[in-house]
């Protein structure tokens, strides 16, 4: 008789809708950009809680379902900088007549790897290639906007700050 040995079996599941990341160079405020795109696409976005990777550090965030063409937009602003508590730069005695502070920015990425990018625009759905073109042809011709371009999702190394 065979002997019989055990098989272990592993359930994998790959990524349902596949992301596709835009980098957006834009000066534009974040609700500002997100009229644009709403204006060009024919999408609606809308302010959501904003995002926070990071302690106190908040993030502008918009988001759009499409449930006819199951598509989810999200826009996010990927710096932010804040400034630190004003501290005194030398405590001596001789320096408390002007009493100089000093002040302390840092900016904050929601993916660090990609520091250019102002915004993304992150899309989860189906889309093939002509109108992937079409949303990046649409959102390059817009005002105050540089340049955009996709960044492939497996190059994100901060894939968990895109998972919402």
């Amino acid at each position: 008789m065979e002997s019989l040995k055990k098989q272990k079996y592993h359930l994998t599941f790959d990524e349902v809708d596949p992301k596709f990341i835009l980098a957006i160079y834009s000066g534009l405020p974040s609700y500002r950009l997100a009229f644009l795109i709403n204006t060009c696409l024919f999408s609606q976005l809308k302010r959501e809680k904003d995002l926070d990777f990071y302690k106190d550090v908040k993030f502008p965030y918009f988001f759009f379902q499409d449930e006819v063409l199951q598509i989810e937009y999200r826009l996010i602003k990927n710096k932010t900088s804040q400034i630190s508590k004003k501290q005194p730069i030398d405590s001596s005695p001789l320096n408390s007549l002007f009493n100089e502070t000093a002040s302390l920015e840092e900016t904050f990425y929601v993916l660090p790897e990609c520091k250019e990018a102002d915004y993304f625009l992150v899309l989860d759905g189906e889309f093939g290639d002509d109108q992937l073109a079409h949303i990046e042809h649409e959102i390059t011709k817009l005002e105050d906007v540089l340049s955009a371009y996709y960044i492939p999702f497996e190059n994100i190394k901060s894939k968990t700050h895109l998972t919402f």
